[in-house]
């Protein structure tokens, strides 16, 4: 019985209740098929990251990896991939997780689909929080150019505050309209953690 409550629980955003229930439901996940497993521990990486447990969100999204990669499929695999990076940086910084994210883009070059779409964004992501902003607007300008082709929304969200943010940070002023398009964007969607990052990035911008 234990995916079903996990999901139930994230929902409403009980994460702590949610990160229980996927414990739960990891002690049991060596007898479900690679496939399952593997989406059931990304969805707990997730909720350890949320928690604030980056070591365990990196040692579980590592073993989704490998689940996958002993099937066929690329963009699953990449996926995955994304979310291993994310952890890695929360728990050891941007250096450790860019190979994860260029791994990932290498497995889709030429698949225009949402998951290189959104690959492409958390690369401008990771960018952006290195400091490293020209390199992050042309990334976040790759993601926006795939995103809009396949109506991606998520990741279109996210590369619009991404490369408004990165704009700013060289001194671009045009660059607070376009967080402001990202975070209205995410918010009529309800894609809460772009909403997030758009507050912040507009409360650093008045900040300055």
């Amino acid at each position: 019985y234990g995916p079903v409550p996990a999901r139930e629980a994230a929902q409403p955003g009980s994460h702590r209740e949610a990160l229980a229930a996927h414990r739960e439901t990891h002690r049991y996940a060596p007898q479900l098929p690679d496939r399952e497993r593997a989406e059931l521990a990304l969805a707990y990486a997730y909720e350890l990251q949320l928690g604030n447990r980056h070591a365990e969100a990196v040692e579980v999204a590592t073993e989704a990896v490998a689940l996958i990669e002993r099937g066929d499929d690329t963009r699953a695999l990449a996926d995955a991939l994304l979310v291993l990076s994310r952890a890695v940086y929360w728990h050891r910084g941007a250096r450790k997780a860019l190979p994860h994210a260029e791994r990932a883009i290498s497995l889709l070059r030429g698949d225009a689909s949402p998951v290189l779409a959104m690959a492409y964004a958390h690369m401008s992501r990771m960018l952006l929080l290195a400091n490293r902003n020209a390199e992050a607007i042309s990334w976040a300008t790759r993601a926006l150019g795939v995103a809009e082709r396949v109506g991606h929304l998520p990741a279109e969200a996210g590369a619009r505050i991404n490369h408004g943010a990165a704009a700013l940070n060289l001194g671009d002023a045009d660059g607070l309209a376009e967080v402001t398009d990202g975070l209205e964007l995410a918010r009529r969607h309800g894609f809460h953690e772009s909403v997030i990052r758009g507050f912040f990035q507009i409360a650093v911008e008045h900040m300055r």
